[in-house]
């Protein structure tokens, strides 16, 4: 409870320092641009310019700041002090991409419907230049010391982390991502280790799942031949398990 009480003392005395960019996005002519995309590289923060071109986006000094919009060329600007930026989009030269379509059909709207695939997120992600991830992507848990503590040392707080924090959505996560990776693991097994082998050895098909669920968490050398893909290896430690595994069962009937 003190712990939290600090923390909101903290935030109270730190808010002010939290920094609100603003500026103003136009044409080589001079002429206002609206529903241009402003994006913070440093803190992920997005917002779009108004129908004066006025923009108002949280971040700090020093941050690099995207500014995106069809038909005009991508702009960076580094943010150097308060004062309100003014940014000027060049126009693209107008083209037409080719476009290729084989096996017609005959009928027109039968091949279009078949050209017509949807890249919109990885193309604003090539647009904003943002690095390809790999993997699961997953949202990052905040933790005390690197989204509370450090931030308030150089005078600033994160107030969604705190709130992740406080409320409990952090640990949630966590166990969420937990459970998730562990359901990975199970799938990878039963793709590969077939419902007769655990039958045979008096584990219903119903709690296959809770046996491997079981075995995992409690033999890490199962997980050690899952990363190095030997089923051999996982299935000789599975069977180490499978006693421990059909006494608790026992005991609940």
């Amino acid at each position: 409870m003190i712990f939290f009480c600090c923390i909101c003392l903290c935030i109270a005395n730190t808010v002010d320092a939290q920094t609100i960019i603003d500026g103003i996005v136009l044409s080589e002519e001079g002429h206002y641009i609206r529903d241009v995309l402003v994006y913070n590289m440093g803190n992920q923060k997005k917002g779009y310019t108004d129908s004066e071109g006025k923009f108002s986006i949280e971040g700090n000094i020093n941050d690099e700041i995207r500014f995106l919009k069809d038909g005009y060329e991508r702009k960076s600007e580094k943010v150097n002090n308060i004062y309100a930026l003014k940014v000027i989009l060049i126009k693209k030269p107008f083209e037409i991409e080719e476009i290729k379509i084989n096996n017609l059909s005959g009928n027109l709207l039968k091949d279009l419907k078949h050209t017509k695939i949807d890249h919109s997120k990885e193309i604003l992600e090539k647009e904003i230049g943002l690095p390809k991830l790999k993997g699961v992507q997953r949202e990052r848990i905040p933790t005390v010391s690197n989204d509370v503590i450090v931030p308030l040392l150089f005078g600033s707080v994160k107030i969604d982390a705190v709130y992740k924090l406080v409320s409990g959505d952090a640990r949630r996560m966590k166990s969420l991502y937990k459970y998730q990776d562990l359901q990975v693991k199970v799938q990878w097994i039963r793709d590969r280790i077939d419902d007769e082998y655990f039958i045979k050895f008096d584990i219903p098909t119903e709690k296959i799942d809770e046996f491997l669920e079981f075995a995992l968490q409690s033999n890490p050398k199962i997980l050690s031949g899952i990363k190095s893909n030997r089923i051999e290896t996982v299935r000789y430690e599975l069977n180490s398990s499978i006693d421990v595994f059909r006494s608790r069962l026992n005991k609940k009937q």
